[in-house]
């Protein structure tokens, strides 16, 4: 368990203060009072749609989980969600691209593509790589490209 005002690790659990500057614990509530859905996959769900560091760490203040950045991008990794890095083979998202198109994104544009990769799939791929299947292959109609 890690303290939430200095993030310094407090190694009993029936610890009620933090060791270095005196501050009472706050236990972390797994699971979000207002949906009942665990932390994480609140957490998780906020960072899929797109939502900046900063402002996951504010909502989830107002929620009643007092959590610092650096706790937050710790559980990020521990999730294994991250914005940059992912690696995905460009014909899965070809095919995923393609599946958007037929379906009720056919006159959408890339970046409403690149969203839906984002909200529906999960896939973090920059916005450039979902355009430049779009101009190559032609896979959207040349006027959205917008």
């Amino acid at each position: 368990m890690f303290c939430s005002h200095c993030s310094a690790e407090v190694f009993s659990t029936a610890a009620n203060f933090c060791y270095p500057f005196g501050k009472e614990l706050q236990r972390q509530r797994n699971e979000d009072k207002q949906s009942g859905k665990p932390l994480n996959d609140v957490i998780a769900e906020m960072f899929h749609r797109g939502y900046p560091y900063n402002v996951i760490v504010s909502l989830l203040e107002k929620e009643g989980h007092k959590m610092l950045l650096r706790t937050l991008k710790r559980k990020l990794s521990d999730l294994r969600l991250r914005r940059k890095g992912n690696n995905f083979k460009e014909s899965e998202i070809e095919l995923l691209i393609r599946r958007e198109v037929e379906g009720v994104g056919r006159l959408a544009g890339y970046r409403n593509i690149w969203h839906a990769l984002r909200l529906r799939h999960h896939i973090h791929v920059p916005c450039s790589l979902v355009a430049c299947f779009a101009c190559h292959q032609m896979i959207i109609p040349q006027g959205f490209l917008v």
